[in-house]
């Protein structure tokens, strides 16, 4: 089926891929998804179908669960045409909440006297002018950017509100494309504009609920107390991890 989340989620996985290192080739990623590269091309091309095991290979290599993969397969109980819409959007919204660069647009948006010229965005973003147009086209059919005649600008206050529709799988992607735009910002932005740090120690995990909570309110008064101000001129990623270096408890250890 044309707009097959699992082929889109490989196509973009492959340019993410790629852009990180050019001499990724689709010889790599066959190998790395154990596929033969003439069938991956053909999948990708929409041009072979991916019968149900299959399909859960490629989802399992590309860290979905089985019932994230099942759930794009679910037989149509709408009228062709409105379940088709159905289906595209929960394929943009996945792409939004998945992809760094929709987040980062959103908040652009604020910042003072910006340029809307998407050469120029893209130049900001480091991006290519093509995404940036596919992107904010995008955003504008979703109802979460609006347009005028001068520029873009957020329908929300705040873009964390599209958080609100997140999946895990989606959730996963993109914290691992913060997570690869922090080790990035590590080796190439001076250390005056940007804050890394961390520490190692030994935890009651009896707590790991309350430290959640501690840490959504710290980003929560940081995020304020950044962005309260009229001469906002940049746009940052805050990533906050905390996560276990010994054996992980079992989910019915923490309490």
């Amino acid at each position: 089926m044309k707009n097959d989340p699992l082929i889109e989620i490989l196509k973009n996985e492959f340019t993410r891929k790629k852009t990180r290192n050019g001499s990724y080739s689709l010889r790599s990623y066959s190998r790395d998804l154990d596929l033969d590269p003439s069938n991956l091309s053909k999948i990708m091309s929409y041009q072979k179908t991916i019968g149900p095991t299959l399909r859960s290979r490629i989802g399992l290599k590309l860290g979905f669960n089985e019932k994230e993969i099942k759930s794009w397969l679910k037989p149509a109980t709408h009228e062709k045409t409105a379940n088709q819409n159905y289906k595209n959007l929960n394929l943009d919204l996945f792409r939004v909440i998945s992809e760094w660069q929709y987040y980062a647009l959103l908040e652009y948006f604020k910042i003072n006297n910006i340029s809307s010229k998407p050469i120029d965005i893209a130049n900001q973003l480091g991006l290519k002018v093509s995404v940036v147009n596919n992107s904010l086209k995008r955003l504008v059919e979703l109802g979460l950017l609006k347009k005028n005649k001068e520029s873009f600008f957020p329908a929300d206050e705040s873009s964390s509100s599209i958080l609100n529709i997140t999946t895990s799988s989606a959730h996963r992607e993109q914290q691992r494309q913060i997570l690869e735009g922090a080790i990035d910002a590590l080796q190439n932005v001076p250390v005056e504009f940007r804050s890394q740090s961390s520490m190692t120690l030994a935890i009651d995990s009896t707590k790991i609920n309350e430290a959640r909570e501690l840490i959504k309110n710290f980003r929560r008064d940081l995020g304020q107390f950044l962005s309260t101000s009229d001469q906002l001129d940049s746009v940052y990623q805050l990533s906050i991890s905390l996560y276990p270096v010994t054996n992980q408890p079992k989910k019915g250890d923490l309490k």
